[in-house]
Protein backbone atom coordinates (compact mmCIF):
# COMPACT_ATOMS: atom_id res chain seq x y z
CA UNK A 1 0.00 0.00 0.00
CA UNK A 2 2.73 2.38 1.08
CA UNK A 3 5.16 1.42 -2.00
CA UNK A 4 1.88 1.85 -4.32
CA UNK A 5 0.95 5.48 -2.64
CA UNK A 6 4.82 6.39 -3.40
CA UNK A 7 5.53 4.78 -6.60
CA UNK A 8 2.64 4.12 -8.80
CA UNK A 9 -0.36 6.99 -7.72
CA UNK A 10 2.43 9.92 -8.45
CA UNK A 11 3.53 8.54 -12.01
CA UNK A 12 -0.18 7.85 -12.72
CA UNK A 13 -0.74 11.19 -11.47
CA UNK A 14 1.27 12.73 -13.49
CA UNK A 15 0.32 10.40 -16.82
CA UNK A 16 -3.05 11.79 -16.23
CA UNK A 17 -2.38 15.39 -16.31
CA UNK A 18 -0.25 14.60 -19.68
CA UNK A 19 -3.40 13.38 -21.20
CA UNK A 20 -5.30 16.44 -20.04
CA UNK A 21 -2.99 19.08 -20.76
CA UNK A 22 -1.27 17.37 -23.58
CA UNK A 23 -3.18 14.84 -25.01
CA UNK A 24 -0.87 13.94 -28.07
CA UNK A 25 -0.91 10.45 -27.48
CA UNK A 26 -4.55 8.91 -26.83
CA UNK A 27 -4.73 5.16 -27.41
CA UNK A 28 -7.15 2.32 -26.35
CA UNK A 29 -4.20 0.75 -24.68
CA UNK A 30 -3.33 3.33 -22.81
CA UNK A 31 -1.67 1.34 -20.30
CA UNK A 32 0.93 0.76 -22.44
CA UNK A 33 1.82 4.28 -22.81
CA UNK A 34 2.50 4.78 -19.06
CA UNK A 35 5.77 5.84 -18.41
CA UNK A 36 6.83 4.21 -15.31
CA UNK A 37 10.29 4.71 -13.31
CA UNK A 38 11.94 1.17 -12.67
CA UNK A 39 12.06 1.68 -9.14
CA UNK A 40 11.04 3.49 -6.01
CA UNK A 41 13.65 5.81 -6.18
CA UNK A 42 14.31 5.85 -9.97
CA UNK A 43 14.63 9.57 -11.29
CA UNK A 44 11.72 10.03 -12.93
CA UNK A 45 9.55 8.65 -9.91
CA UNK A 46 11.43 10.92 -7.41
CA UNK A 47 10.19 13.90 -9.75
CA UNK A 48 6.43 12.02 -9.82
CA UNK A 49 6.69 11.80 -6.07
CA UNK A 50 7.70 15.30 -5.65
CA UNK A 51 5.47 16.87 -7.84
CA UNK A 52 2.34 15.10 -6.83
CA UNK A 53 3.40 15.70 -2.80
CA UNK A 54 3.56 19.77 -3.88
CA UNK A 55 0.31 19.46 -5.82
CA UNK A 56 -1.12 18.29 -2.98
CA UNK A 57 0.34 20.27 -0.36
CA UNK A 58 0.22 23.74 -2.45
CA UNK A 59 -3.69 24.77 -2.65
CA UNK A 60 -3.75 24.50 1.47
CA UNK A 61 -0.45 26.54 1.62
CA UNK A 62 -1.89 29.07 -0.72
CA UNK A 63 -5.43 29.33 0.24
CA UNK A 64 -4.10 30.16 3.91
CA UNK A 65 -1.60 32.78 2.68
CA UNK A 66 -4.23 34.58 0.35
CA UNK A 67 -7.48 33.71 2.33
CA UNK A 68 -8.45 37.34 2.61
CA UNK A 69 -8.42 37.96 -1.28
CA UNK A 70 -11.60 37.72 -3.43
CA UNK A 71 -10.22 34.60 -5.26
CA UNK A 72 -8.98 32.46 -2.64
CA UNK A 73 -12.11 30.31 -3.03
CA UNK A 74 -10.23 29.12 -5.85
CA UNK A 75 -7.71 27.18 -4.62
CA UNK A 76 -9.62 24.58 -2.68
CA UNK A 77 -11.52 23.49 -6.35
CA UNK A 78 -8.08 22.34 -6.88
CA UNK A 79 -9.20 19.13 -4.45
CA UNK A 80 -12.23 18.86 -6.53
CA UNK A 81 -10.42 18.43 -9.40
CA UNK A 82 -7.93 15.86 -7.83
CA UNK A 83 -10.79 14.25 -6.56
CA UNK A 84 -12.34 13.35 -9.95
CA UNK A 85 -9.27 11.49 -10.93
CA UNK A 86 -8.84 9.89 -7.04
CA UNK A 87 -10.69 6.36 -7.96
CA UNK A 88 -8.24 6.19 -10.74
CA UNK A 89 -5.15 6.47 -9.49
CA UNK A 90 -4.81 3.08 -7.76
CA UNK A 91 -4.64 4.81 -4.51
CA UNK A 92 -6.67 2.77 -2.48
CA UNK A 93 -7.05 -0.62 -4.57
CA UNK A 94 -5.51 -1.14 -7.70
CA UNK A 95 -8.28 -1.02 -10.44
CA UNK A 96 -8.02 -3.92 -13.35
CA UNK A 97 -6.37 -1.03 -16.17
CA UNK A 98 -3.37 0.98 -15.34
CA UNK A 99 -4.23 4.06 -17.13
CA UNK A 100 -6.69 5.18 -20.15
CA UNK A 101 -8.38 7.99 -21.57
CA UNK A 102 -11.83 7.72 -20.39
CA UNK A 103 -10.94 8.13 -16.82
CA UNK A 104 -10.03 11.60 -18.03
CA UNK A 105 -13.32 12.83 -18.67
CA UNK A 106 -14.48 13.79 -15.33
CA UNK A 107 -11.76 15.35 -14.42
CA UNK A 108 -12.06 17.24 -17.57
CA UNK A 109 -14.94 18.93 -16.11
CA UNK A 110 -13.56 19.96 -12.78
CA UNK A 111 -10.04 20.72 -14.85
CA UNK A 112 -12.89 23.03 -17.21
CA UNK A 113 -14.09 24.60 -14.32
CA UNK A 114 -11.21 25.29 -12.77
CA UNK A 115 -9.43 27.25 -15.51
CA UNK A 116 -12.46 29.14 -16.04
CA UNK A 117 -12.76 30.26 -12.29
CA UNK A 118 -8.76 31.47 -13.13
CA UNK A 119 -10.26 33.01 -15.98
CA UNK A 120 -12.86 35.07 -14.33
CA UNK A 121 -10.96 35.90 -11.70
CA UNK A 122 -8.44 37.87 -13.69
CA UNK A 123 -10.56 38.75 -16.60
CA UNK A 124 -10.50 42.56 -15.50
CA UNK A 125 -6.99 42.83 -15.08
CA UNK A 126 -4.00 44.42 -17.15
CA UNK A 127 -3.35 40.79 -18.81
CA UNK A 128 -6.90 39.72 -19.56
CA UNK A 129 -7.01 40.09 -23.46
CA UNK A 130 -3.27 37.56 -23.26
CA UNK A 131 -5.76 35.45 -20.89
CA UNK A 132 -8.25 35.31 -23.44
CA UNK A 133 -6.12 35.36 -26.33
CA UNK A 134 -4.21 31.62 -24.26
CA UNK A 135 -7.72 30.07 -23.28
CA UNK A 136 -8.94 30.80 -26.93
CA UNK A 137 -5.61 28.96 -28.27
CA UNK A 138 -6.29 25.95 -25.81
CA UNK A 139 -9.53 25.75 -26.86
CA UNK A 140 -8.67 25.78 -30.35
CA UNK A 141 -5.96 22.88 -29.74
CA UNK A 142 -8.49 20.69 -27.81
CA UNK A 143 -11.31 20.70 -30.45
CA UNK A 144 -8.78 20.08 -33.44
CA UNK A 145 -7.65 17.11 -31.47
CA UNK A 146 -10.80 16.05 -30.88
CA UNK A 147 -11.69 16.01 -33.96
CA UNK A 148 -8.44 14.14 -34.98
CA UNK A 149 -9.60 11.43 -32.03
CA UNK A 150 -13.56 11.80 -33.47
CA UNK A 151 -12.20 10.35 -37.52
CA UNK A 152 -9.96 7.58 -35.37
CA UNK A 153 -12.82 6.05 -33.42
CA UNK A 154 -15.23 6.66 -37.20
CA UNK A 155 -14.62 2.50 -37.90
CA UNK A 156 -12.60 -0.11 -35.75
CA UNK A 157 -9.93 0.07 -38.60
CA UNK A 158 -8.78 3.12 -38.04
CA UNK A 159 -9.33 3.14 -34.45
CA UNK A 160 -6.90 -0.24 -34.15
CA UNK A 161 -4.24 1.81 -36.83
CA UNK A 162 -4.37 4.70 -34.44
CA UNK A 163 -3.00 2.33 -31.28
CA UNK A 164 -0.80 0.58 -33.47
CA UNK A 165 0.86 3.95 -34.75
CA UNK A 166 1.39 4.92 -31.24
CA UNK A 167 3.07 2.15 -29.84
CA UNK A 168 7.08 1.90 -29.84
CA UNK A 169 7.14 -1.77 -28.22
CA UNK A 170 7.23 -4.15 -31.54
CA UNK A 171 5.75 -6.88 -28.70
CA UNK A 172 2.54 -4.57 -28.01
CA UNK A 173 2.29 -3.53 -31.59
CA UNK A 174 2.61 -6.87 -32.92
CA UNK A 175 -0.21 -8.37 -30.65
CA UNK A 176 -2.76 -4.89 -32.03
CA UNK A 177 -1.75 -6.21 -35.48
CA UNK A 178 -2.81 -9.77 -34.91
CA UNK A 179 -5.99 -7.76 -33.17
CA UNK A 180 -6.60 -6.06 -36.57
CA UNK A 181 -5.96 -8.87 -38.91
CA UNK A 182 -8.34 -11.13 -37.20
CA UNK A 183 -11.23 -8.59 -37.31
CA UNK A 184 -10.15 -8.09 -40.80
CA UNK A 185 -10.30 -11.46 -41.62
CA UNK A 186 -14.14 -11.24 -40.49
CA UNK A 187 -14.51 -9.08 -42.58
CA UNK A 188 -13.00 -10.88 -45.58
CA UNK A 189 -10.41 -7.94 -46.32
CA UNK A 190 -7.87 -10.85 -47.84
CA UNK A 191 -5.07 -7.74 -48.27
CA UNK A 192 -5.23 -6.07 -44.87
CA UNK A 193 -5.64 -9.68 -43.09
CA UNK A 194 -2.27 -10.73 -45.03
CA UNK A 195 -0.39 -7.19 -44.47
CA UNK A 196 -1.37 -7.49 -41.06
CA UNK A 197 -0.13 -11.17 -39.88
CA UNK A 198 3.29 -10.52 -42.16
CA UNK A 199 3.68 -7.12 -40.47
CA UNK A 200 3.19 -8.57 -36.91
CA UNK A 201 5.24 -11.83 -37.33
CA UNK A 202 8.00 -9.28 -38.42
CA UNK A 203 7.69 -7.24 -34.98
CA UNK A 204 7.26 -10.63 -32.63
CA UNK A 205 10.30 -11.85 -34.30
CA UNK A 206 12.16 -8.39 -32.91
CA UNK A 207 10.68 -8.46 -29.59
CA UNK A 208 11.99 -11.92 -29.58
CA UNK A 209 15.14 -10.96 -30.77
CA UNK A 210 15.34 -8.10 -28.10
CA UNK A 211 14.29 -10.27 -25.37
CA UNK A 212 16.99 -13.04 -26.24
CA UNK A 213 19.51 -10.14 -25.76
CA UNK A 214 18.15 -8.99 -22.61
CA UNK A 215 18.17 -12.58 -21.48
CA UNK A 216 22.01 -13.26 -22.69
CA UNK A 217 23.28 -9.51 -20.91
CA UNK A 218 21.76 -10.72 -17.49
CA UNK A 219 23.23 -14.35 -17.88
CA UNK A 220 26.47 -12.84 -18.27
CA UNK A 221 25.84 -10.17 -15.25
CA UNK A 222 24.95 -12.97 -13.16
CA UNK A 223 27.78 -15.44 -13.90
CA UNK A 224 30.69 -12.67 -14.35
CA UNK A 225 32.62 -12.94 -11.14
Amino acid sequence: FIERNLWLSPQIFVHMLKILFFPAHLSTYQSNLTLLGNALFDPYSVFCTGFYLIFLISPVVLFIIYRKKSFAFVFPLIYAFYFALFPNLHILLPTYCLTADRYAYLPSIFLTILIFEIVCQFVNTKNSKLIIIISACILISLGIRTTVRINEWSNPISLYKSAINLDKNPLYKGQKLIVLADYAGTLGNRTLFEGSLRESLNLLNIALKQNEDNLVSEDFTMTTP
